[in-house]
Formats: structure tokens, C-alpha cells, sequence
């Protein structure tokens, strides 16, 4: 008999035996598995150092080489960059109306970075709770045979305790695989954040410059 076959079938065999609340379980993993797939595609195009990008866009506009600066946005392709562009393309209005325009690219880049994190977040919750409602349902049912035939039979009831407990730790398992990735998505949405707003306030202040200063004319 082949040992990996005998193996598989045996882990099969332990799925089988945690209980109908297993089924849901495994239906979170592949959500979530999605989910994550779905989401690590989407920040390859996040990079980090916005304000590098920033402070480049800034050294273009104060030499008056805008149609460069909305270049380098472009190419970037960025929260950050789209975020830039949309303030380079209100060059010459009002500061309110620069900032809103920012300011709605920006809530628009952020709510795609932030989409599914609720998901993610309810699987975490959600997969121990089932895995717990399948434990208690095979441990009412161990019980029941408990009143039924006493424990003149105790290892067929340790074994139903101990089968009990899969959906418990199956759904502990499929958590604790959502958890890690859930945070990390948090903290590079988080950092995403900070570097629109700390580009924002460069651009900003930088427009104040060139009409304090005179920038050249652009080219």
C-alpha cells in the first residue's frame, strides 16, 4: 500500500469524522484563500516611498516641467501617483478645489485597498465559532450515547470526545491561516494612507511656492 495514499486517506477519514460543521469551515478556507490571491494582486501595484515620488514631482514643477511631473504620475500607477495627478491636473485652482480633487481620488484608492478586508475579517471571527458549534454538537451527541449505555465503554466515548474537537481545530486552523495575512493588508493600507497624505501636503505647499516664488514657465 502506498504510504502517501494511506496518509491522505486517513486525513480524509478525520475530515469526515468532525461533523457536518467542517464542510462550512473548508468553504471559509477557499474564501479566504481567494480573497488573499485577490488582494496580493492588487498591491503589487502599491509601492511604498510615496514621498519620493512626491518630492521628484516637486523638483519638476519648481523648474516648470509639468507635463514631466504628470509623466512621472502616470508611470508610477500608484495610489500615490493617481493621487498627484489629480492635483497636477487643478494646477492654477483654488486650493480647496486642488484638495478636493486629491482628496476624492484618494478615498476612491483607499476603499479599493480596503475591499474584502471585512470579509477577511469576519472569516477570522467566524471559522472558530463554527468549528466550536461542531464540537458541541459531537459532544452532545457523545453525551447521549453516554446516558444511553454508561461508561461501562469508555473508549468509544474518548473517541467521540476526541472527534468532537476536529471542526474546533479545523476552524482555529483556517483562522489563524486568514489572521496574518488580514494584518498585513491593514498595515500597507495604513501606510498607503499616510504616504497620499504626506505626497498631498508636498504638492500643496509646493504650488504655494511656485506662486510665492514665480516658477518658471512651464514647459
Amino acid at each position: 500500500m502506498d504510504p502517501a495514499a494511506g496518509w491522505t486517506g486517513s486525513l480524509f477519514q478525520r475530515y469526515l469524522d468532525g461533523g457536518l460543521a467542517m464542510h462550512p469551515i473548508t468553504a471559509c478556507s477557499l474564501i479566504a484563500a481567494a480573497t488573499i490571491v485577490y488582494k496580493l494582486l492588487v498591491f503589487r501595484r502599491v509601492r511604498r516611498g510615496g514621498g519620493g515620488l512626491a518630492l521628484q514631482v516637486r523638483a519638476l514643477l519648481l523648474d516648470g516641467r509639468i507635463a514631466e511631473a504628470l509623466d512621472a504620475c502616470r508611470r508610477d500607477g500608484g495610489p500615490v501617483g493617481l493621487v498627484l495627478r489629480a492635483g497636477l491636473v487643478k494646477h492654477g485652482a483654488s486650493r480647496e478645489e486642488i484638495e478636493r480633487a486629491m482628496e476624492s481620488v484618494a478615498a476612491g484608492e483607499i476603499g479599493h485597498l480596503e475591499r474584502y478586508q471585512g470579509l477577511l475579517a469576519g472569516i477570522v471571527g467566524f471559522a472558530p465559532l463554527l468549528g466550536f458549534l461542531g464540537t458541541v454538537a459531537g459532544m452532545i451527541g457523545t453525551f447521549d450515547r453516554i446516558a444511553q449505555q454508561g461508561l461501562s465503554h469508555p473508549g468509544p466515548m474518548a473517541q467521540g470526545v476526541s472527534t468532537a474537537l476536529l471542526a474546533t481545530a479545523w476552524g482555529i486552523l483556517v483562522a489563524a491561516g486568514t489572521k496574518p495575512f488580514h494584518g498585513w493588508f491593514a498595515s500597507r493600507i495604513a501606510a498607503c494612507a499616510r504616504d497620499v497624505e504626506i505626497a498631498s501636503s508636498i504638492l500643496l505647499e509646493t504650488f504655494h511656492e511656485m506662486e510665492r516664488l514665480g516658477a518658471p514657465a512651464p514647459r
